[in-house]
């Protein structure tokens, strides 16, 4: 695993390049490696291209470098920006810290995807890979590290992005500023993942000319604004994730149709309005989560088993139609019965039956009392029985 050459003749190195691996080998902790096989082996000092995660092409120049989850620590060397040669870094889930250097641009004429997730690495936001000076890059992996700062507003440079992954994990991440509109000018792009940071300001309007795009995950930032109905529109598009901020406005109708977004979560924003009756009906949503709201009204008309595989709907001011006889102001979820609700089962037959037995055996205007108590005992229970396989209602 991790060894490979790319053609005859590849076993022996660049000198140059072999001594740049071993000051990376020596600057993070080389001897400590969990996989390390050729590394400071003396008796292979020039074959760098048959090390652990070093693989070389025809000339014997390092192409590419995966050494992920193997315990490197300490900072990544400026010398290592010499493999001119390098299409492929990956260094992720291991402990290195410190900046990006600049100097990472002398990568240029062929470095397609750096993989540098999941490390200590602190500083602004790397400048030099979204300046457009590494125009074959197309996948930036940068997720649950330390960085600072706002997001380059010359990301509209970088032409040839595929992947950005600056996510973190909740609470870590310190990533400000807003989202550039100039990223609308990054056609090729097809994932952003931005969850977890310090993003504040509403979604570019311009966010639909991305046509290209599959997944966009805002999520647990301090976005406000409303959402741009041309996201339902959108022709790539299957994940929207923005649960978690300030979103405002109506829902927009337009998605309750849309025909590409299959994942939808919008769970704990400031969304309000109503949902039309056959809202998700006939639609390419299979998730939905529309939970702690302010949505208000009634719930689409028709059971949406079948259509919809998993929705969640409550904290909100919604109930079903037709409304059951006991829901005023319900908060519904969607999907298959929690254990729990094996107990108001039980509870409501426990009321029937004791309601029936005070029935019988009362007289006068008790007993039409008790009478009235058993009939909505039975209603309730009927009630509940009829939807206990497709939405939960919990009253308030």
């Amino acid at each position: 695993v991790g060894l490979s050459c790319w053609g005859p003749g590849s076993s022996y190195a660049n000198p140059q390049e072999a001594t740049i691996l071993m000051t990376l080998y020596s600057a993070t902790g080389g001897p400590s490696w969990r996989f390390k096989l050729g590394w400071g082996d003396a008796y292979a000092p020039l074959a760098p291209c048959n090390w652990f995660g070093v693989s070389c092409d025809a000339d014997g120049r390092v192409v590419e470098l995966r050494l992920p989850n193997n315990n490197l620590v300490g900072n990544i060397p400026y010398s290592f920006t010499q493999l001119y040669r390098l299409v492929t870094l990956d260094l992720a889930s291991n402990s290195l810290a410190g900046s990006i250097e600049t100097s990472f641009g002398s990568l240029s004429n062929y470095l397609r995807t750096v993989s540098l997730g999941d490390n200590l690495l602190s500083g602004s936001v790397p400048f030099v890979f979204f300046s457009g000076s590494l125009p074959n890059l197309t996948t930036i992996s940068l997720y649950n590290n330390n960085f600072t700062g706002s997001l380059p507003i010359s990301i509209g440079f970088y032409v040839g992005a595929v992947n950005i992954d600056l996510s973190n994990q909740p609470g870590r991440g310190q990533i400000s500023g807003v989202i550039p509109a100039s990223l609308c000018t990054v056609t090729s792009i097809q994932s952003i993942k931005l969850s977890n940071n310090r993003l504040r300001g509403s979604i570019p309007a311009c966010i639909s000319q991305l046509t290209n795009l599959t997944t966009i995950a805002i999520d647990n930032n301090n976005i406000v604004g409303s959402l741009p109905p041309s996201l339902a529109t959108m022709p790539a598009l299957r994940t929207f994730q923005a649960s978690n901020n300030s979103i405002t406005s109506t829902f927009p109708t337009a998605l309750c149709y849309t025909q590409a977004i299959q994942f939808l979560y919008l769970e704990n924003n400031l969304l309000n309005g109503g949902l039309p009756t056959d809202c998700f009906h006939n639609s390419s949503i299979s998730r939905v989560t529309l939970a702690s709201n302010r949505l208000t009204g009634r719930l689409p008309a028709s059971d949406l088993r079948g259509r919809v595989e998993s929705g969640t709907f409550y904290n909100n001011s919604l109930c079903s139609s037709p409304q059951p006889l006991y829901c005023s102001v319900s908060t519904i979820s969607c999907g298959p019965l929690l254990s729990c609700d094996r107990g108001l089962i039980i509870i409501l037959y426990v009321m029937i039956l004791i309601t029936y037995y005070l029935y019988i055996h009362s007289y006068g205007c008790e007993q039409f009392v008790y009478y009235r108590e058993y009939k909505l005992s039975v209603q309730l229970l009927r009630a509940y029985q009829r939807h206990q396989s497709g939405w939960r209602y919990h009253c308030a």
